[in-house]
């Protein structure tokens, strides 16, 4: 009975501090504090192993919200903040493009972005218009949303893979008056040329050729070359609270919603990172992460833009080549998401990935069941694992590299829990354990799972009884590694859209039927109900 009610509340707060004669050193300091808040030598025991780590998260979320408003009375914007650090140290590197070697020093970047805001601005673009811009990762990607940045120009940063009704749907729902793409995109703009209406200005980035681009593509590179590199004459008044770029969801309920990302968010996330990893600007960080996103953009190039650290841009993630990568350009933090540390796990050895100087990996996603495995074998001190997202007012991280740790529970459990062993099924039909009533069962702020009051961390899960062969269950990702859902949205149940095998409830039968075309027609017709 949890200590027999803590010691019956500190006997009874030591007499009620001795029934109001209080002294006794104010009554043992009122029995020491009741007894440590009533939660006894647990709650003791816990702050004592969790002191320094909160302090340290305390001292992170203090400094952060120190400089945040440094530069809200400086009336600062990314911009801003990055012109202070091409300031400091105008020659060092920025921005190196795996796919060719090219090495972007800060002055170049500002330059580079300079064009872009004048040439946009001298079109007529003006606060608050918004461009498209649809290409792959590297240098130009984040010089483009800067450069449009800097006139209050607003980017929808659109994912490379989309085609087609998602494509359309991403650049027309975010009322942009033009569009960016990169030349290894021309084909995917050309098919939905005619969805984007006769007003879209469309632009072209990296190779060209005037053949195969949507009639009326201007040719960018260019026309960049040509603008002035000098700051933007006409700088419009924004703030920190104002928008920056847009940046879309993957999509899981339907088509991709754009999140809107403020200057002051986007700070947030960089300078979180910055200092709760302690990142310094002679750190290398390899990001392999595609730029439309915010873990690529954010966590990953903006600590270029806010803080001076050389950032290596990979187009896409490769496991073969990450190793060899990070000993070539001496990267000392990684990025990852999703499945790609399992994926360097399930490489065979070899030596690069003993010989690099990575000290931090920082991302999400990184499963339990490999995170020993992964930090271990290619020597990692750090694993900088954080959860939020693009759109969301909270997140959580891994300050101290605790194997297996999200943010922090409220307080210990102070009751036994009761241990839920794990059953195989007799059967494959046989039916599993019923929790009943379903109603105790619910998900606290905490992150514990509750039943009827008794705390117990839910890690079980239904498993194969067998072995399955690769082939049978692997699925196309997205470029972020998740399932692509559209297309299986799209597919629905269609035997002619889909090469799986399909099933279908009879209710007449009471058993899944295959659904073959004939099936399919019955469906189709109403003859047959779901």
């Amino acid at each position: 009975m949890h200590t027999i009610g803590v010691c019956a509340a500190s006997l009874g707060s030591l007499g009620l501090m001795r029934f109001f004669g209080v002294p006794w050193s104010w009554s043992l300091a009122a029995t020491l504090g009741v007894y440590i808040g009533s939660g006894g030598w647990r709650f003791l025991r816990l702050i004592f192993k969790t002191a320094l780590r909160d302090l340290f998260g305390l001292s992170v979320l203090i400094r952060v919200k120190f400089k945040l408003q440094q530069h809200q009375r400086a009336k600062s914007t990314i911009p801003k903040i990055f012109q202070g650090v091409v300031r400091r140290h105008p020659d060092k590197v920025a921005l190196i493009y795996e796919a060719t070697d090219e090495r972007w020093t800060f002055r170049r970047l500002d330059e580079y972005s300079n064009a872009v805001a004048n040439f946009f601005q001298q079109q007529g673009y003006r606060l608050g218009d918004v461009v498209a811009v649809f290409m792959e990762s590297r240098p130009e990607f984040v010089g483009l949303w800067l450069g449009l940045a800097k006139v209050g120009i607003e980017a929808a940063l659109i994912n490379f893979n989309l085609r087609l009704d998602s494509l359309v749907y991403c650049v027309t729902t975010s009322g942009a008056k033009a569009i960016v793409f990169g030349g290894e995109l021309v084909a995917a703009v050309s098919e939905v040329n005619g969805m984007l209406g006769k007003n879209m200005v469309k632009f072209c980035s990296g190779d060209f050729c005037p053949e195969s681009v949507p009639a009326e593509t201007r040719h960018l590179d260019p026309l960049l070359g040509a603008a002035s590199r000098s700051p933007p004459a006409q700088v419009p008044a924004k703030g920190l609270d104002d928008r920056l770029f847009y940046i879309y969801t993957s999509g899981t309920t339907g088509m991709p919603k754009a999140a809107i990302v403020v200057h002051s968010r986007y700070y947030r996330i960089a300078a979180f990172g910055y200092y709760a990893y302690r990142m310094s600007p002679e750190d290398v960080l390899y990001d392999c992460l595609p730029l439309y996103h915010s873990a690529g953009n954010i966590m990953g190039a903006g600590q270029c833009l806010v803080h001076g650290l050389t950032v290596v841009i990979r187009k896409k993630f490769s496991a073969s080549r990450f190793w060899d990568d990070c000993v070539k350009y001496k990267c000392t933090i990684i990025q990852y998401i999703g499945e790609t540390c399992r994926y360097l796990l399930n490489q065979p050895l070899r030596e690069a990935e003993t010989q690099h100087q990575v000290r931090l990996a920082i991302g999400n996603g990184l499963r339990a069941t490999i995170w020993e495995a992964f930090s271990q074998r290619f020597c990692i001190k750090q694993i900088g694992e954080f959860y939020g997202a693009t759109e969301c007012n909270c997140s959580i991280a891994n300050l101290d590299g605790k194997v297996c740790v999200w943010g922090a529970a409220p307080a210990a459990a102070s009751s036994p829990a009761c241990p839920v062993s794990p059953r195989r099924a007799a059967s494959p039909e046989a039916v599993g354990l019923e929790i009943n009533p379903l109603s105790q069962l619910m998900l606290s702020p905490a992150c514990w799972w509750l039943f009827k009051g008794i705390p117990a961390f839910f890690s079980g899960e239904v498993l194969p009884a067998s072995t399955l062969s690769s082939s049978s269950f692997l699925l196309s990702l997205e470029g972020t590694f998740k399932f692509q859902k559209t297309r299986l949205q799209r597919e629905g149940y269609d035997p002619h859209q889909t090469a799986d095998r399909l099933f279908f409830l009879d209710l007449k039968l009471g058993e899944y039927v295959p659904l073959d075309e004939c099936v399919f027609e019955r469906l189709r017709t109403g003859k047959a109900a779901l």
